[in-house]
């Protein structure tokens, strides 16, 4: 394989008007390439070429969202690898929430700035369907805030996927009319004596049935 750089990507495209150079370059050579041109006002070269570019990292997303091309940037994913929360909330705030979630996979560390940024913009029945991909997170301060902004059924529906859950939690779920769930999902919450006696006398929970 030729020892292309950036600088000889750009040369080549200028003369020639195609970026058939960029298929022979190594794939970590790639997002340096690609900054190259859009540093060179070839922004256009690399959206009209991104089928060519292989493992593009999350500065050439987050420099292609700045320039004003979000949507380039979600209808090519595949062409990115280690996006970021960073790129997340970016495309949240833009208004790109359910292309988001459909394509969660494509990002690597989600924390409680995804979630929070997902409740502010009003997709808050969302979070709880993605709660196995974020990280870091106090899942119990978390479906409190779910549940003040009354997502209580979708959070009842995903709450085997929650952990460390309090009892306030609990009873909370419970006064909301989903104590089935949480009977049902009870090892998602620490144990709390008093939480599984109002199982009990609910008829919700058979006793030492934890």
């Amino acid at each position: 394989m030729p020892n292309w750089n950036p600088e000889d990507a750009v040369a080549y495209y200028l003369a020639n008007h195609d970026l058939k150079i960029v298929d022979e370059m190594p794939d970590d050579r790639h997002p340096a390439t690609a900054l190259r041109f859009i540093a060179e006002y070839c922004t256009h070269a690399v959206l009209d070429n991104l089928h060519r570019f292989r493992l593009l990292d999350a500065r050439v997303a987050l420099r292609l969202i700045d320039l004003g091309y979000p949507r380039q940037v979600i209808d090519s994913l595949g062409r990115f690898s280690g996006l970021n929360e960073e790129v997340a909330l970016r495309l949240v705030a833009l208004g790109f929430a359910k292309e988001f979630e459909l394509n969660v996979g494509s990002f690597g560390r989600l924390g409680f700035r995804t979630a929070e940024a997902l409740i502010t913009i009003g997709d808050v029945e969302v979070v709880p369907r993605l709660v196995n991909y974020l990280t870091g997170l106090d899942h119990d301060a978390l479906a409190q805030r779910l549940l003040q902004k009354g997502c209580g059924a979708t959070l009842a529906a995903r709450l085997s996927s929650f952990r460390h859950l309090g009892a306030d939690t609990g009873r909370l779920m419970i006064e909301l009319g989903h104590g089935k769930s949480v009977a049902e999902s009870l090892n998602s919450f620490l144990y709390d004596d008093r939480l599984v006696s109002q199982l009990v006398d609910l008829g919700l929970l058979r006793e030492f049935g934890r």
